[in-house]
């Protein structure tokens, strides 16, 4: 088992965000990226040999692991936060060691503080900084102990911000800031949410977990937001921020490209229809934006935000009715191509006639058949 971290004191303190901001079962858009240093001596004598890293990561006792935080900060540097579950999909060796994984369930610290020692795991008498390390096989039950939740447990970011927990720069951090949540997508007008799908196999991220849409078909984004406070903390305040829904291309036909913050704790629904089929999963971008600045609201320059990133994976409906009429069309072209064709030969008198309507058959079939391939024939 392994552990990997972002430094929640550090320049990169977002990342302990986004790691939160999926469903269970979905990989991160992104991987980790990590200079060689930042891994245990054990990691990178095993990145160093790319066979044993496609033996390793398809092992379970090894690819399963936790995501969370450490400080740079003297007094903190014993302590890793796990926030989730994770299982490596690929790991990478090109400048930097890059490391993909699908999330999985929340660690539930809104039933107690939890925290990993660092102690005898890694040499913290020696300046480090390591943010992938293993486990050792005592140190493992005390991870696999932690209650776990598929929900984003309520109350988490209130424990987590206590100062005994996490240090005072990494509290100044992530207090005020505001992070869109993506909780899931489902058909519209339905209740029923769908799980992650394999949207990508066999390339460089390995294995890739998000919606697959259907060309045609209307699905319901799912959405939340919240600003985290000090704990206990009370406020009406609204911050002066929305996020704009930027979808790749003429992709989807998106009902409002536009989500304003009017709260705390508050949850969107967006409608989308796809409009047609992609070749490989795309992008859609969440991202914050401010307004005009009302009396008595908190000012954006005060408000800190994520950007929010999904990757989907849209298809052409397989059995849709003008499919089913393009497939008719391209076998009576194919038929009528190897008709003219037997009539050129046997009846040369008309060969040139017969000649031209072959090219002709065989032009609309092949051309109706790359549509129907390429996903362009609805």
């Amino acid at each position: 088992m392994f552990c990997m971290a972002a430094y929640g004191d550090g320049p990169y303190w977002r990342s302990c965000l986004e790691v939160m901001s999926y469903p269970s079962g979905y990989s991160l858009y992104r991987p980790f990226s990590f200079r060689k240093e930042y891994l245990s001596r054990d990691l990178q004598n095993m990145v160093a040999d790319p066979d044993q890293v496609r033996t390793n990561i398809h092992l379970l006792s090894w690819n399963a692991g936790f995501v969370g935080m450490r400080f740079q900060a003297t007094s903190f540097r014993d302590i890793f936060i796990p926030l989730r579950k994770v299982t490596i999909t690929n790991i990478l060796e090109q400048d930097r060691v890059q490391v993909f994984f699908r999330l999985g369930d929340y660690v539930c610290h809104a039933k107690e503080r939890l925290f990993l020692s660092l102690h005898n795991i890694i040499d913290l008498s020696e300046p480090e900084i390591t943010l992938f390390f293993s486990v050792p096989i005592d140190t493992v039950l005390t991870l696999q102990d932690m209650p776990l939740s598929k929900q984003m447990p309520p109350k988490l970011w209130d424990c987590i911000m206590s100062l005994d927990v996490i240090s005072a720069q990494a509290q100044r951090n992530f207090l005020n800031t505001l992070a869109l949540w993506f909780c899931g997508y489902r058909l519209h007008g339905t209740s029923s949410r769908l799980p992650p799908k394999k949207i990508e196999s066999g390339g460089e991220r390995g294995d890739v977990f998000g919606p697959k849409l259907v060309q045609g078909k209307c699905y319901d984004f799912d959405l939340a937001y919240s600003r985290i406070m000090r704990p206990g903390e009370v406020s009406s305040d609204i911050p002066a921020c929305q996020y704009e829904w930027i979808p790749q291309g003429d992709t989807l036909k998106v009902a409002q490209n536009v989500i304003p913050v009017t709260g705390n704790y508050r949850r969107e629904t967006v409608w989308a229809e796809v409009q047609q089929s992609s070749p490989a999963p795309i992008e859609l971008r969440f991202v914050p934006t401010s307004h005009q600045l009302e009396r008595g609201k908190t000012s954006a320059s005060e408000i800190k935000t994520v950007e929010l990133r999904v990757r989907v994976l849209t298809v052409t409906n397989l059995w849709a009715w003008r499919r089913i009429l393009v497939l008719f069309v391209i076998l009576a072209s194919l038929v009528a191509t190897i008709a003219f064709g037997v009539m050129a030969v046997h009846k040369p008198d008309h060969s040139a006639v017969y000649l031209a309507l072959l090219a002709a058959s065989a032009g609309v079939c092949g051309s109706l058949l790359k549509d129907l391939l390429m996903g362009r024939a609805k």
